[in-house]
């Protein structure tokens, strides 16, 4: 039987057994943040306190601790800027804002309140759920929604699938990765998205969805009576007894597209108020027409969607034929089709046009 050779380091090895598991701790607290991939996590607020930056610009200083998963113990040190402007020109302490309102805190009118304010949330050590991100030596944390102790998970301040509206601040806060997943979830109608650089995207998205965010909100100004006495017809669904959540759930369980409604993209629909969403869902559901028309409309209207994405040139009036034929004159790399894409290909019978 083979027998391990003996080093003159060994005793000393040995000697520093306890010390070498120990630094396991302290290298996550120190270097685990860069090697932290990007993802969504479950941490706890540590720190949160005044601080400067390398240029003088005065700023908070948090750190946050992993509290769950594989990278439990990986503390994350970042900061948010209370002075200067981002590259579209906002002012930098938008996101502090924002992260005031995720913990559900009164925004001072006085900033003088901030250092008050920041010694009662290193207090509460609020549990959170962050995506954390890289930008060159920097780590990110952006809260996706802050967790109630008491309640646990089911208890989040803010959706995580998107039901919350968005915001000028949060999109500014999102990668080219974040827009390009925001513009295919919404259906919007951005032409040729995949190639667009950042801020580019950025400013398409926020020229669609912010243009005439208003627009279906003016349409139910005054419609206050007529809503309490319409909703009667069968009786299946009262409209009246749902809040806004409640009205975008029964959209979604019934796979009613923005556009039905008369909006322009899922977007505008959720910035929309309640009284406009439910006027919307009226209007809808009083009306006629069949199963099979609504299908084809939606295929015919994702097919078209398909081609502004894939700059496929197909005319205003293109019916779904016209489409069809376009498309199968091309051919699409397989790596670059989404699955939603290749569904949508599945649909038309052009499957073949996967290579």
């Amino acid at each position: 039987m083979a027998t391990k050779s003996k080093s003159k380091w060994g005793s000393k090895l040995k000697k520093i057994k306890s010390g070498w598991a120990d630094s396991e701790q302290s290298y996550k607290e120190m270097f685990g943040a860069s090697d932290l991939p990007e993802d969504v996590y479950v941490m706890k607020l540590q720190t949160c306190e005044l601080s400067e930056s390398a240029t003088g610009n005065l700023r908070i200083k948090r750190s946050h601790v992993v509290i769950e998963g594989d990278y439990k113990g990986v503390v994350v040190p970042d900061g948010l800027n209370l002075e200067g402007e981002l590259k579209s020109g906002t002012h930098a302490s938008v996101f502090v804002r924002r992260w005031l309102e995720m913990l559900d805190i009164e925004v001072p009118d006085d900033p003088e309140d901030i250092e008050g304010i920041l010694e009662e949330i290193q207090d509460a050590n609020p549990v959170v759920k962050a995506r954390i991100t890289h930008s060159g030596d920097f780590t990110n944390v952006n809260l996706v929604s802050v967790i109630d102790d008491d309640a646990g998970e089911e208890g989040e301040s803010e959706s995580e699938d998107g039901e919350g509206e968005l915001t000028q601040e949060i999109l500014d806060a999102m990668d080219k990765n974040e827009m390009r997943e925001l513009v295919k979830e919404n259906d919007l109608d951005i032409k040729k998205y995949r190639t667009l650089d950042e801020d580019s995207l950025r400013s398409a998205i926020a020229d669609l969805v912010f243009e005439s965010s208003e627009s279906n909100d003016e349409k139910s100004s005054g419609d206050g009576e007529a809503e309490q006495n319409d909703g009667d017809g069968d009786g299946e669904v009262d409209l009246d007894a749902l809040d806004k959540k409640g009205l975008l759930s029964l959209i979604e369980e019934n796979e009613i597209s923005a556009k039905e409604l008369g909006f322009a993209n899922k977007i505008k629909m959720k910035n929309s108020s309640e009284n406009a969403i439910r006027k919307a869902l009226e209007d809808a559901l009083g009306g006629e027409g069949g199963d099979d028309t609504v299908d084809d409309d939606a295929i015919l209207e994702q097919a078209k969607i398909f081609c502004s994405t894939w700059d496929i040139p197909v005319s205003e009036d293109a019916d779904i034929e016209d489409i069809k034929s376009a498309i199968s004159e091309c051919e699409f790399p397989e790596v670059d089709v989404d699955e939603d894409e290749i569904l949508l290909l599945g649909t038309l019978d052009l499957t073949g046009c996967i290579k």
